[in-house]
């Protein structure tokens, strides 16, 4: 065993990591390791860890709490999930069977037996037909209450998945990749299963049912007349016309990422914004990606990049460096070159991603 005069700057930037501060995402935790090796406070314990909780903003809340997991590098559904799972309080619930084949049934004198406990736990929810059963009324009469008592816990459930965070809205629903993620399915295989309950009118769809040329420009024609009736969120209009463009005339989209198109990758016009969340040394939205060949469109619009200079180079010029360094190739295209020339831009676009 090392004595801890002899332990290495890593060794002590570890005890401070997983020791002291835990549960740090494993990207962030490989990241701070390359970062914190140079700095004179690794090697003192207590000292890195002052430093590390200072740099990351590490509230004194508890694992229960979302800001607990979001500071330790996690994402928004992570997080979620996480704090969900640390706020059980270990005590086995009474809606569970474990809860009554563990006590001794006062009718019987033995052990609930599992149809006993099934009988005792679903008499406690109104869902269940033996809530009303228990309350006197009948075997028909308590289907029908059990059923409307879970229609109004599903509308009710619906409208509270609503309100939250558009990141945690999407481990809710089978139309997206966190859903399965969360589920321990791969990405490629979250992508697989979400295409499983893709809606009818998809781009393969349209060609399968009016052939190549036809079929391509209905689904174009759908995507312009969708994008006119739905008001737009915070990416600009223009850039999501050039890359519906580009998507008519491709041939598979289950790797490709842009505001407007949704998980099932039909339009999402909700203003949810669906660019990929590219994790590198931090989170980047790419305006169009395409993660399977590591291709990147980034669209620089007249209102943050033109000459008043309304955004910020600096930034941008580092995302791109980002992308190059991880391994991405980017092309970056002008409004106004698109507005000058929207077929050449287009076909610029294409000969980028199929090369």
């Amino acid at each position: 065993m090392t004595c801890k005069k002899n332990r290495t700057i890593r060794e002590k930037i570890l005890e401070c990591l997983d020791d002291k501060i835990k549960n740090i995402h494993p990207a962030l935790r490989e990241k701070l390791l390359v970062e914190l090796k140079v700095l004179p406070e690794a090697n003192n314990v207590v000292k890195c860890k002052s430093y590390v909780v200072k740099l990351l903003g590490i509230p004194e809340m508890g694992r229960h709490t979302r800001e607990y997991w979001t500071s330790r590098g996690w994402s928004e559904s992570e997080s979620y999930i996480k704090s969900k799972q640390n706020s059980q309080t270990g005590k086995i619930s009474p809606y569970s069977r474990e809860f009554w084949t563990s006590k001794i049934n006062p009718n019987t004198g033995n052990y609930y037996t599992e149809e006993e406990s099934d009988y005792e736990r679903n008499s406690r929810r109104p869902i269940r037909k033996e809530y009303w059963i228990k309350k006197g009324y009948s075997i028909e009469e308590s289907e029908i209450l059990a059923i409307e008592s879970k229609n109004k816990n599903n509308i009710k459930g619906s409208e509270k998945v609503k309100k939250l965070n558009p990141e945690i809205h999407k481990i809710f629903s089978k139309r997206c990749i966190e859903y399965w993620t969360n589920k321990g399915y791969s990405e490629k295989d979250a992508i697989e299963k979400v295409s499983q309950h893709q809606t009818t009118f998809s781009l393969k769809i349209c060609i399968e049912k009016y052939g190549e040329e036809i079929g391509r420009q209905r689904w174009l024609d759908r995507q312009n007349k969708w994008h006119k009736s739905y008001k737009k969120s915070n990416f600009s209009k223009i850039s999501q016309q050039l890359f519906w463009d580009i998507c008519s005339k491709l041939d598979f989209l289950d790797f490709i990422y842009f505001a407007e198109l949704g998980i099932d990758k039909n339009p999402d016009y909700s203003g949810i914004n669906n660019e990929y969340r590219l994790k590198l040394n931090r989170v980047f939205l790419p305006d169009f990606i395409d993660i399977e060949n590591k291709k990147i469109i980034e669209f620089d619009g007249i209102y943050w990049h033109g000459k008043v200079g309304r955004g910020n180079k600096k930034r941008d010029d580092e995302k791109i460096k980002s992308y190059i360094m991880s391994g991405y190739s980017v092309l970056s295209i002008c409004e106004k070159e698109y507005k000058n020339d929207k077929n050449g831009v287009i076909e610029k676009c294409l000969n980028f991603l199929k090369k």
